[in-house]
């Protein structure tokens, strides 16, 4: 940990407010999760006489706009609702700003015309994940690369190995994107894995030129690749030599797996269990793992020394107070 890195002692309010008028943004966009919805909201409307008096877009994005985008655009603040991924629309929509050229067709948005009525473009493909740049992190200071883990401090990036996810739990936003693109883009698939070469190249790159200290794999469940692409992920990431976190179901647990792992470098993992009870689980959250399976796959990571915490949500529609007592 770097001691030079301090956390800030100044309001959050008095930041946004000296950050948009040093950096005079055309566009100001967010992206939510319906939890921090709420705390968007707060940060925009903290900069509303910049929005309205230079007129300046508003773009929400994320999982909360995908899936409630008529709450999203009911907003005053917001204009513009990203539904799906964003990483061709935004681009797009930044271009089409800079040329000064109109962006109510730009697919994926929907957008609030002056006239108050809204205009909901068509999806696109889902974009080509092995296409993306590299993350370019510049703009952010330093201490927003630091996270705690296990106590401490360390130098952490959010890493992409998949997109989407194969499993099809009710609670989860992964399964209703890949229903959402199947229906708007019936021939392209929102499931996809990186490339492996890429993958490397940017922990390599965040870690020699950012100093990354920690890898945070977010992929939903990060074990849902074939043997061959497992046997790949571990000797690529024996060059890395950095600690990691990932998160996984208990079924996708080996005692292969989790000793190769823990050799090249897992520090800790999470893994999803969501309820106690076996006819819930299976029923309510389609996942049907019994509890006795899950207990012998959660003594492996034991047997190898590997900590990990586990996933479980309580308040189930439904779901009584001796259901959650059993979780």
């Amino acid at each position: 940990f770097d001691e030079s890195v301090v956390m800030k002692e100044t309001d959050w309010r008095d930041d946004i407010k000296a950050q948009v008028k040093s950096f005079q943004p055309d566009l100001i966009a967010m992206s939510t999760t319906e939890d921090m919805w709420e705390l968007g909201i707060a940060i925009i409307e903290e900069v509303e006489d910049y929005i309205v008096r230079n007129k300046t877009p508003v773009l929400s994005g994320g999982v909360f706009s995908t899936f409630a985008p008529e709450i999203a655009i009911k907003h005053p603040l917001i204009n513009l609702v990203c539904v799906g991924e964003g990483e061709n629309a935004i681009r797009t929509l930044c271009e089409r700003i800079e040329k000064g050229q109109p962006f109510s067709d730009v697919t994926n948005l929907w957008v609030k015309n002056v006239s108050g009525s809204i205009t909901k473009n068509p999806m696109s493909d889902p974009v080509d994940i092995d296409a993306m740049p590299t993350l370019d992190i510049s703009l952010f200071d330093d201490q927003r690369l630091y996270r705690p883990m296990a106590g401490k401090w360390y130098k952490m990036l959010p890493m992409e190995t998949m997109r989407g996810c194969p499993y099809k739990c009710t609670y989860c936003n992964s399964p209703d994107q890949m229903e959402l693109y199947s229906e708007a883009t019936p021939d392209a698939s929102f499931f996809r894995k990186k490339n492996i070469d890429l993958v490397y190249n940017e922990l390599k790159y965040f870690r020699d030129e950012v100093g990354v200290e920690y890898n945070y794999f977010w992929a939903d469940t990060f074990l849902a690749i074939s043997d061959k692409e497992f046997d790949e992920f571990c000797e690529m990431y024996t060059d890395i030599k950095l600690p990691f976190w990932m998160q996984t179901r208990p079924e996708t647990l080996t005692d292969y797996k989790v000793k190769r792992l823990k050799e090249v470098g897992l520090h800790r993992f999470n893994v999803g269990i969501e309820h106690g009870n076996d006819e819930f689980r299976k029923k309510i959250l389609r996942r049907s793992w019994k509890n006795e399976d899950i207990i012998e796959a959660l003594k492996i990571p034991r047997r190898h020394g590997v900590p990990f915490t586990c996933n479980n949500i309580v308040g189930f529609p439904t779901e009584t107070r001796e259901l959650a007592m059993e979780t």
